[in-house]
């Protein structure tokens, strides 16, 4: 394992005086890994103003060896210009820890662990760990997508702290999808303890976050003034944190008139939070985008109840939750009526709430044991999570749409975590390189896709215009490169055709995810599933299951099929997690049950 050996953790974020939640989860993780001190060392390399003083300053903490290396920079500046001023920042600064590492973790693909891969020798192992929340502006630019493919290259693992991120860098990079894992961020489960009671009424809410546009803060304020409405006597907000909306926060809320029901707490240590999650109710949290949410699992783990938007990473972190009566979702975009709303749902559930068994599984999936173990993996080289054995329970997934293969993505991830084999068969174009390397994987979208029914629209709706707008943005490139008058002009001309394929990418699955509905999946299920045992027999007869997963309606006729063919089988629709860990339970009691007398002799 990782005995003896020095380990160097690189970052762009750590905790600074004044700042204690700047990169709370990269000192969270190194506490998890549990290294020896003496043989660790942080390098945080810092970000400051243009015109502040660069430097080397040296820490000896708890957790090894702390070395700030000060970048001027400009704020403004694209991530890849940053990636590049940071690896000439290492060079420089020459540090004899990085030069003697046996394993280098970086965290943050762009731009702190694409500057280190660079400078380490090919004996040096690198695992690189992302949750950045701007990972998919760094991938549209082509300039950050080629840096992003050497730094794959470059490291043993890639550890993404959701399935939809690792799911995005694989389709992306499709040659290098084995290299792609998912280990979530850890959480302090010592620190947040569970609350003696669930609340019964939702009055007194709280925010924890920085105070931005993203995380949906005056959306919040906003929601929370009809809620002191409904409950004048008793409504409460506290807003721990602090940013750049801070004086806009509090303009609007003495324009609401909401002056002595809303406390401005500041900014907070971790070792707050258990205190201001025990004085409050419900933790509300209306993030635009989130890769991982590491609040709202603290929250969540504590007993606290929790209101979140459907916003990427809390739709995995808090499936749990969401089903035992412990969490609500807010569909995006989040607004106050919807909040209101959601916050009413939650309160009308918590009468049959179960905190503790939400607490048990996150602890179980996101505490600082089991992260550590799966991270300690990962620097030692191997897989961060074992392949199950040859004779664990098999669990089939059907994804013959779009819309079934991203209800299934969670099916998967849970059965994986309870023991199980898992294998999928997949019509869903691209769904087959997206998935998570312990999947075995038959992917019949090349064949499904070449009908009519399917190219035409593709070629129509996806292909040609994102090839014109790929030109104009290869062209734009071209010009960009070089030191004319027009290389201004066509770096922006870069960064909008970059805009306008993301807008189109996001257009298009609406328009596949319409044609899954209304079409695909009244014409495509049966030539599938007669497609799959006549071309297909072979594989699943290897793939014999004991548990079938159908992600929709369109993968029934395929289900009836290996009903008959393999008759004990047991076949569900997309089932929440609880229930994927009981028929995976189950199976294993299954096969570990004597067989009968009749047929052993």
């Amino acid at each position: 394992m990782l005995e003896g050996k020095r380990v160097v953790v690189t970052t762009p974020w750590y905790p600074v005086e004044g700042r204690p939640y700047d990169g709370i989860f990269v000192q969270e993780s190194v506490a998890a890994l549990g290294h020896p001190a003496e043989l660790t060392t942080i390098v945080h390399v810092r970000n400051v103003p243009p015109d502040a003083e660069p430097g080397v300053t040296r820490t000896t903490t708890p957790l090894g060896e702390l070395v700030r290396i000060d970048m001027p920079v400009d704020s403004m500046s694209p991530r890849v210009d940053t990636a590049r001023a940071q690896r000439e920042a290492l060079r420089r600064a020459d540090l004899p820890e990085l030069r003697d590492a046996d394993v280098v973790h970086a965290h943050v693909g762009m731009p702190t662990g694409w500057a280190v891969s660079g400078l380490l020798r090919p004996d040096q192992q690198l695992v690189v760990t992302e949750h950045a929340t701007y990972l998919r502006t760094v991938l549209r630019l082509p300039e950050g997508a080629r840096l992003y493919a050497e730094l794959l290259r470059r490291a043993q693992w890639y550890l993404a702290v959701s399935e939809l991120e690792a799911r995005r860098v694989r389709g992306q990079f499709p040659d290098l999808a084995q290299r792609v894992r998912v280990i979530a961020n850890p959480v302090d489960d010592e620190r947040f303890t569970l609350r003696e009671r669930t609340p019964t009424s939702l009055d007194h809410w709280v925010f924890v976050g920085n105070f931005i546009e993203r995380k949906g803060v005056l959306t919040l304020v906003r929601a929370f003034a009809l809620w002191a409405q409904e409950r004048p006597e008793t409504a409460h907000l506290t807003l721990v944190g602090g940013g750049p909306d801070r004086d806009e926060l509090v303009a609007l809320v003495a324009e609401l008139g909401l002056g002595d029901k809303v406390t401005f707490h500041g900014q907070a240590s971790p070792d707050d939070l258990p205190g201001i999650f025990a004085r409050a109710d419900v933790l509300v949290h209306l993030s635009a985008f989130e890769t991982f949410g590491l609040t709202v699992v603290e929250a969540a783990m504590s007993g606290l109840p929790v209101v979140v938007t459907t916003s990427s990473g809390p739709q995995e972190t808090l499936s749990d939750a969401a089903a035992s009566g412990m969490a609500e979702y807010v569909g995006l975009p989040a607004t106050a009526q919807s909040t209101v709303t959601a916050v009413h749902r939650l309160e009308d559930a918590l009468a049959t709430a179960d905190a503790a068994t939400v607490r048990e599984v996150l602890v179980e999936r996101y505490g600082a044991r089991r992260y550590g173990e799966r991270l300690r993996r990962a620097l030692a080289g191997r897989p961060p999570v074992p392949a199950p054995p040859p004779e664990a329970p098999l669990v089939l997934c059907l994804a013959t749409t779009q819309l079934a293969a991203r209800r299934l993505v969670r099916v998967q991830s849970e059965a994986l975590r309870a023991g199980a084999r898992v294998a999928l068969v997949t019509a869903a174009e691209g769904n087959g390189p997206q998935t998570e390397p312990n999947v075995d994987v038959l992917d019949l979208g090349p064949h499904v896709h070449r009908g009519p029914a399917h190219l035409v629209p593709h070629v129509l709706v996806d292909v040609v215009p994102s090839t014109l707008v790929r030109g104009v943005r290869r062209g734009c490139t071209l010009v960009a490169g070089t030191s004319t008058p027009l290389k201004a002009p066509a770096q922006r001309g870069v960064n909008l055709t970059s805009k306008v394929l993301s807008k189109h990418y996001q257009l298009a699955r609406r328009v596949e995810t319409v044609l899954d509905r209304r079409v695909y999946s009244h014409i495509g299920p049966a030539r599938i599933a007669h497609y799959v045992f006549d071309e297909h027999a072979a594989w699943l007869d290897a793939h014999a299951p004991d548990v079938v997963v159908m992600g929709d309606e369109a993968s029934l006729p395929l289900a009836w099929r290996l009903a008959q063919r393999f008759p004990d089988a047991e076949i569900v629709g997309a089932v929440s997690d609880a229930v994927v860990r009981d028929l995976v339970a189950t199976a294993h009691e299954r096969r570990a049950a004597p067989a009968p007398a009749a047929l052993r002799d």
